[in-house]
């Protein structure tokens, strides 16, 4: 099984000018097939992620949990 998103809400933030917050939920496996970029949609400003379902991360998934993360940091997103 992949990773795929089980739910996500989004909310206005307490301060309009952050934008969204989205909390995602993912489920499945996290390899090189996963694409956060895709995933998870942009313009938000505070990203919560709940990894409960994740079954299994291999190195490649790291990489790419890594470079996404690193990504929405390096915009000012919180997470």
């Amino acid at each position: 099984m992949k990773c795929k998103i089980i739910e996500a809400s989004a909310s206005e933030s307490s301060a309009p000018k952050l934008g969204l917050a989205l909390q995602v939920d993912l489920a499945g496996v996290i390899d090189e097939t996963v694409d956060f970029f895709k995933m998870i949609p942009e313009g938000v400003r505070e990203l919560q992620v709940n990894c409960k379902e994740v079954s299994r991360i291999n190195s490649r998934g790291v990489r790419a949990w890594i470079k996404y993360f690193s990504a929405q940091r390096d915009r000012g997103v919180r997470i």
